[in-house]
């Protein structure tokens, strides 16, 4: 999850820095950071249920 908020502060520094490409760049990975931890988060929980 630090991922997701040092993205979002990158994408604050970008906006206050006037970049509005760069703060899309970095709310689409932090975007993408957050559903990869999602699916390592469902893929633990299936794991640890059927006793891989």
């Amino acid at each position: 999850m630090s991922d997701v908020l040092r993205l979002e502060n990158y994408a604050e520094d970008a906006d206050r820095a006037g970049d509005p490409d760069l703060v899309r760049l970095f709310r689409r990975a932090q975007e993408t950071s957050r559903k990869g931890a999602e699916r390592g988060r469902w893929s633990s929980a299936t794991s640890s249920r059927s006793g891989c």
